[in-house]
């Protein structure tokens, strides 16, 4: 009697008949299943040899991972991914026999990366690649992680002169130190100019410049008494970055006298806008007590804003304080602004109190909505008396 020849057809998702294997379907998708050429073949043998882990497909016309029809098929579990292997052994009842084996898989979800059944060798790929495509596929979306920035996501950068600067003003204009290079097409959203301490006549500028050329098209500046001491101001742009571009920072202009510990602080947000939640750490840092209250510097904003690239809301607001000083009243608050106005309303805003031991955290959980484009940026309402209470960070949380 003439051989008989086991061939598997496979129709996945009603796509149409083929012999080749198909590794990417969705959760849920029904594959068909039959041999080409049923020639002399009087007994069929389908077996779900493996499936991933946690999988469970069975045939439809059996329930188990076995059936003895001419088709059958199998519908895909509704959760995970990974290959699954399906063996067919045909006979003719008597000497001849023939057996062949086929791939049907679902990619991971986020990646797209595809997972192996145990057995599977050149099912996938053919006799000469085998799964040596599937495999480099695999690592090219792995190593794309170590560089590519998520999409909306943003990123700050800080520059500093730390120190008197007023030597800087025979030689400017001065950089700052250092550059950001851009890892991925962004727009530049906000810029922050932060000084420590004034001087008496004049301000203090500063311009960003990417490639070499000026962001601004004036200089941002803060007068030698606005205010007394500590101070800083905001401006919000909107510059497409293209990816390698390179943003730097330019010292223009100083006071008269001695200004110290001058910042600046650039936040940019990666193309196109994806985003689901995200969190945004402000700080404060070095030595904060109540002397800020005479010389009008509390209340005041944090280093910067954050830019909302869609709707969402406020989650929870975190108020950190790392330090507890020897203090004998008062205590640390902090509210959060959305474009100037508080969010809490009449609740209460995080506060820890001078007794708290250090360091010290408190959360408060909110429903605040906010658009795109609003600004959110805490601000700094009160310090203890006393003491040095010092690296002040508040953490805002938001779905988007």
């Amino acid at each position: 009697m003439p051989a008989v020849i086991a061939q598997i057809e496979i129709n996945p998702a009603g796509a149409g008949w083929t012999t080749n294997s198909t590794v990417g379907l969705t959760v849920g998708d029904n594959v068909l299943f039959r041999n080409q050429d049923n020639t002399n073949v009087v007994s069929w043998l389908w077996t779900i040899t493996y499936q991933p882990p946690g999988a469970a497909a069975v045939w439809t016309g059996t329930g188990t991972a076995t059936s003895t029809t001419a088709t059958d098929d199998i519908t895909l579990p509704l959760t995970g991914f990974g290959n699954f292997r399906i063996t067919l052994y045909v006979d003719d009842g008597g000497v001849n026999d023939d057996t062949d084996s086929i791939i049907i898989g679902i990619p991971s979800p986020n990646l797209g990366l595809i997972a192996p059944a145990a057995g599977e060798t050149t099912e996938v790929g053919g006799a000469t690649k085998g799964w040596a495509d599937s495999f480099w596929a695999n690592l090219d979306a792995l190593d794309g992680l170590s560089v590519a920035a998520a999409a909306g996501d943003t990123d700050t950068y800080r520059y500093t002169l730390l120190g008197s600067v007023s030597t800087y003003a025979a030689i400017l204009p001065a950089d700052f130190d250092g550059a950001f290079v851009v890892p991925e097409n962004a727009t530049l959203k906000r810029i922050v100019l932060h000084r420590g301490t004034a001087g008496t006549l004049g301000s203090t500028s500063i311009q960003i410049q990417v490639g070499g050329v000026d962001v601004l098209v004036g200089d941002l500046s803060v007068a030698y008494n606005a205010p007394a001491n500590f101070a800083q101001t905001t401006n919000f742009v909107s510059a497409a970055l293209l990816a390698n571009n390179v943003i730097t920072a330019q010292l223009t202009g100083v006071e008269d006298g001695s200004p110290q510990d001058i910042s600046v602080v650039v936040l940019l947000e990666y193309n196109p806008i994806a985003v689901t939640s995200d969190t945004y750490r402000f700080t404060l840092l070095g030595l904060y007590r109540v002397a800020w209250l005479a010389s009008g510097s509390v209340p005041d904003v944090f280093d910067g804003a954050w830019i909302a690239p869609g709707n969402g809301a406020v989650k929870f607001v975190s108020l950190k304080r790392t330090r507890d000083p020897v203090s004998s009243s008062g205590n640390v608050s902090v509210d959060l602004l959305k474009n100037g106005v508080s969010i809490f309303g009449i609740n209460p805003i995080p506060i820890i109190a001078f007794g708290a031991d250090g360091p010290d955290t408190r959360s408060v959980f909110t429903t605040a909505s906010f658009v795109a484009g609003d600004r959110l940026e805490p601000k700094l309402m009160t310090v203890e008396d006393d003491g040095d209470p010092t690296d002040i960070a508040v953490t805002v949380s938001v779905s988007i």
